[in-house]
């Protein structure tokens, strides 16, 4: 499809140029895949669609945005440009009916301009999916579970190196005048939550990248808050809080033991899929007898080490679970 060559309306639009081509990949109306290309060519200089006008002509019926930014780079191999937040808040603006799936790829930081143009859908938004921004603010993340109730999919992954991650005490959002949890509009609905959680101290290992407790017993009790934080999600299908995209380790993470608060994860009968891929766990053969005993779905999961950190409980699951599917540790 053709650039749509107009005028842009607000200032801040008018002075939006880069070299790299925003792909609008795919919107879904009515059940009919429409496909929308909204630039092309490279090394071309071109503005923006006109965002109050004509792009929201283009997607008053649609239903679902998926962004990507394909960067350019110079013949010295650096990075020629970077989408700027204000083009994505826009394009979350287009839509007159509300977006139900938002997917952002993109090295933009998204802050406060995107959280308000993503705030008009939160009433019809089921999924977001973000991946690579930079310095995501956890307020970003729990902002949105606590104000969709029709929310089925939260994910926010970094793709190239796994670095993004959310405050573990920020992700527990407490009411500072109750010091309980604040009641989240999505645990009614949330099925699938991707989702880094970290700087838990740990002070049961020893690593130079240890986040210390500022007082004896900070680590169990910032544990403790996150489990009942995750125990409320009660229709949960897959938690997915491994590290998978990382090269490395994380050590400022869930001990998912028992002895940490576990069993406080009864309640999610509907699981499905647990995923720990690189993280520093002590689940045992008596934490895998409480998941199949508690999670009665449960059919897969990742990120035990059968060569290392859990020889023995995969060994167990192995012989009284063997449909249980379980990804090789690499």
């Amino acid at each position: 499809m053709a650039m749509i060559d107009c005028d842009p309306v607000q200032d801040s639009f008018r002075q939006w140029r880069y070299e790299t081509p925003l792909k609008i990949l795919k919107g879904i109306v009515n059940g009919i895949t429409r496909r929308y290309l909204v630039g092309e060519g490279v090394n071309k200089q071109w503005h923006a669609p006109t965002i109050p006008h004509i792009w929201r002509d283009l997607t008053c019926d649609l239903h679902e945005i998926t962004m990507g930014v394909y960067t350019l780079f110079n013949q010295d191999r650096t990075v020629e440009n970077e989408m700027n937040e204000d083009v994505v808040a826009a394009l979350l603006s287009g839509s007159r009916h509300g977006w139900k799936s938002v997917s952002l790829a993109t090295t933009a930081i998204l802050g406060r301009v995107t959280m308000s143009a993503l705030a008009m859908h939160y009433s019809t938004l089921e999924e977001l999916h973000v991946d690579g921004s930079k310095d995501l603010p956890t307020w970003y993340l729990v902002q949105v579970p606590s104000s969709c109730n029709r929310l089925y999919t939260l994910s926010y992954t970094n793709m190239c190196d796994g670095s993004s991650v959310v405050d573990g005490m920020a992700f527990v959002d407490l009411d500072p005048d109750t010091g309980l949890l604040k009641p989240w509009l999505c645990e009614g609905s949330l099925k699938m939550l991707d989702v880094k959680i970290a700087e838990i101290p740990r002070p049961d290992l020893e690593s130079e990248s240890i986040v210390a407790e500022a007082y004896p017993g900070q680590g169990r009790e910032t544990q403790s808050l996150v489990y009942d934080r995750l125990g409320r999600l009660t229709h949960l299908e897959a938690l997915r809080l491994g590290n998978r995209y990382g090269r490395f380790y994380q050590h400022d993470c869930l001990e998912m033991s028992l002895e940490s608060g576990l069993d406080k994860l009864s309640g999610l009968k509907s699981l499905e899929i647990l995923d720990v891929r690189k993280l520093e766990t002590k689940i045992g053969i008596k934490e895998l007898q409480w998941m199949v005993e508690n999670w009665p779905k449960i059919g897969a999961i990742y990120g035990l080490d059968d060569c290392r950190r859990h020889v023995e409980a995969v060994k167990w699951l192995r012989e009284n679970c063997p449909k249980m599917a379980l990804e090789r540790f690499l």
